[in-house]
């Protein structure tokens, strides 16, 4: 992978050049996770988001503060929110922003407020009570910029969904160890291309370094990357299989969605133009694109693939007319 990033637009968010002290831990932190913040990207389902709470509410030692993200803020979300977890503190935010947009809202509250390390969770992910601990313990002596956990399958917890990630020389980003046993993999920290960003830990010091979350993508591709600019500017980028969470297993869903596979078609071109692949990479991979257009348009058994069709070649043409951020309005996703 070049070493030098192409163009792109620049990202939504001013990062405070200072912090303030960070806040004093309480009796569920100890001296590795002061100063480390969680941010929850809360979308719709109430039930979720009190259930990932409560998993970082068991974390022992705990972050310094807990914030959740309200998109499409709800005025019973946010009072429901307060009375479990009067603790919290809750960002309301109008509509669906997208993953980065969200979780950039958190990401400078926190660093205004003192954090050092800020993890990303998603609304649907479960995190063992040992989790940041191994986290914060595996950063020490590394230029780490992210981790991660190895992540699990909720419907099979001894079967992996991802110990980080890699992308190939064609730009194409896959999960490491996706359906092995989670007894197999070695629980050592490894260097990796990318980690997951349903459990994304961030240095503050990276971020004000690299840049926020790049909020042009909208939807998937975001943690590749942040990831890859932090490779390219020398930082780590580890995941820590002996730290665990877990998370659904959405292939089945997803692939029954057609947005998914015109951000993913549309996300992993622009991924290639910002990382610096060069244009031959990216016109094979738009050749690939068409093959598999081609493919779904006249073969009678790729008939019911039709919305999934006009999903990519829509993805082609906004991605050739440079269109990024949201498909549709904010609140159709």
């Amino acid at each position: 992978m070049s070493t030098a990033s192409e163009g792109g637009p620049a990202v939504n968010i001013s990062i405070p050049l200072h912090v303030v002290d960070a806040p004093r831990p309480t009796a569920a932190n100890d001296a590795a996770t002061v100063g480390v913040a969680v941010i929850v990207l809360h979308w719709r389902r109430l039930d979720e988001t009190l259930e990932c709470l409560e998993s970082v509410a068991a974390l022992r030692p705990g972050p310094s503060a807990t914030y959740v993200v309200v998109a499409e803020a709800d005025g019973q979300v946010v009072d429901a929110l307060a009375e479990r977890f009067p603790e919290v503190i809750t960002l309301s935010i109008a509509g669906n922003p997208g993953y980065a947009a969200g979780n950039n809202h958190g990401i400078q509250r926190a660093i205004a407020d003192g954090a050092e390390w800020l993890w990303l969770l998603n609304d649907d992910t479960r995190v063992a009570s040992d989790c940041l601990g191994h986290l914060m313990n595996a950063h020490r002596g590394t230029r780490a910029a992210a981790l991660g956990p190895m992540v699990v399958q909720r419907e099979y917890p001894a079967r992996v969904l991802t110990n980080g990630g890699q992308v190939d020389a064609q730009g194409r980003a896959t999960l490491i160890g996706l359906d092995q046993r989670a007894s197999d993999m070695e629980l050592e920290p490894i260097q990796v291309d990318f980690v997951s960003g349903c459990a994304l830990l961030l240095g503050a010091h990276a971020i004000r370094d690299i840049g926020a979350i790049d909020e042009e993508y909208f939807l998937y591709y975001e943690e590749v990357d942040w990831c890859a600019r932090a490779r390219q500017r020398g930082y780590d980028v580890l995941v820590v299989p002996t730290a665990r969470a877990s998370h659904p297993d959405t292939r089945t869903r997803d692939a029954e969605r057609p947005h998914v596979t015109y951000y993913t078609a549309r996300n992993q071109l622009r991924f290639l133009a910002r990382a610096g692949f060069g244009k031959a990479a990216r016109w094979r991979a738009r050749l690939r694109h068409a093959r598999t257009l081609l493919s779904w348009t006249i073969r009678p058994k790729w008939r019911h693939k039709a919305a999934h069709r006009d999903a990519l070649l829509r993805a082609l043409w906004h991605e050739f007319r440079g269109r990024t951020g949201a498909l549709h309005s904010a609140g159709s996703q």
